[in-house]
């Protein structure tokens, strides 16, 4: 009878032990991690902006947390172009407080109005004062020289006012800018008329009813004017929904963004094969490149999956990062990585040739 020779028994010993060690690997349940690079973006994008017919416009324009934002209208009564004065301590870049105001709308218009019937006031008491005084030669004479120079500046403006409402149909300047000189013509028009108003009394002379006339007028407009002053004074706060970054925009319709801070979105792109293993909750460490703290960790929020004309569809996935020390900022890089939980030598082996056919 042939007896192994103990060369032939080592091998076979070794063929077993690999065998085995084999079979062990191929179906031992191995921990699956997923690496990559990663993006740092902004969370949630508040805006405020112009829009038509008078409104200030804020709402959301890119809010990943879904917090129900909705873009809420500001205007006024009248189709009325409007200032927004920022708060005098806010600078490009400076942080901001959740319900912080940091800013405050008001009619341009309005303070056109008051102007204009400030001029009338002025107008009404130089009457009622000339109508009781009587005119002298040298009042004349200085009414006849404040006609000249209100008829001269009022045609000044008239051909700036023409000038405005040209490059305004041209799409030159801003509504603002022709509502601006439209306001400045306005008053210097009421100035011409107190001028002529208060030429003509003083050539005229008056009467008891007249002088009466004018002193009721005044009262009219002394109350005119306060009401007027009311609504100028009223102001419409805008209130910041977020604590973040305040980004003052020159030029356009937006005047301003506050970007979300204190958390943070980061976003790796990941095999559409792994999406259904990537739930949401798990946690995620990072490292940025330009971070130079200790590594960091995020929690997973979802997939979503994006379609280009040049790399087809692709999945990414989104985690939420804190950012309490404002260290980190968007646009960041660096290196992400995920467990999978477990699979075995032939699932991890079936996944990857199922990944490379789908890339195919």
């Amino acid at each position: 009878m042939h007896k192994f020779q103990p060369v032939h028994k080592r091998r076979v010993f070794i063929f077993v032990l690999l065998l085995f060690f084999f079979a062990v690997g191929w179906t031992l349940p191995l921990p699956q991690k997923m690496k990559g690079i990663c993006r740092v973006e902004t969370v949630r994008v508040w805006f405020i902006s112009r829009g038509g017919s008078g409104q200030i416009i804020t709402g959301w324009e890119r809010n990943l947390m879904d917090s129900g934002g909705e873009d809420i209208l500001m205007h006024f009564e009248r189709p009325d172009f409007v200032n927004v004065n920022f708060s005098p301590n806010l600078f490009d870049g400076a942080l901001v407080n959740k319900d912080d105001t940091i800013a405050t709308v008001s009619s341009q218009r309005g303070l056109s109005n008051y102007k204009v019937i400030e001029a009338e006031l002025e107008k009404a008491r130089a009457e009622h004062a000339a109508f009781e005084a009587g005119a002298r030669v040298e009042d004349l004479e200085v009414a006849r020289q404040e006609v000249q120079c209100a008829e001269a500046a009022l045609e000044t403006q008239k051909y700036e006012l023409e000038r405005a409402k040209h490059l305004y149909q041209s799409d030159l300047i801003p509504l603002a800018n022709l509502q601006l000189v439209e306001g400045e013509y306005r008053v210097l028009e009421a100035e011409l008329e107190f001028a002529l108003a208060n030429l003509q009394a003083l050539q005229a002379g008056a009467r008891p009813e007249d002088i009466e006339v004018a002193r009721v007028e005044i009262e009219r407009l002394k109350r005119e004017l306060e009401s007027a002053k009311i609504s100028l004074g009223s102001k419409e706060a805008i209130i910041s929904p977020l604590h973040g970054k305040i980004r003052l925009c020159v030029g356009g319709d937006y005047l301003a963004r506050i970007e979300s801070t204190d958390t943070l979105a980061v976003v790796m792109n990941i095999p559409e094969s792994i999406v259904p293993l990537v739930t949401a909750g798990r946690i995620v460490d990072i490292k940025l490149f330009a971070d130079d703290s200790k590594p960091r960790t995020a929690q997973i929020w979802r997939t979503a999956f994006f379609s280009t004309d040049t790399t087809g569809t692709f999945a990414i996935a989104i985690a939420f990062l804190e950012n309490g020390d404002g260290k980190v900022q968007s646009g960041m890089t660096g290196r992400a990585s995920f467990s999978l939980g477990k699979k075995t030598l032939f699932e991890a082996l079936k996944s990857r040739l199922t990944s490379e056919r789908q890339t195919l």
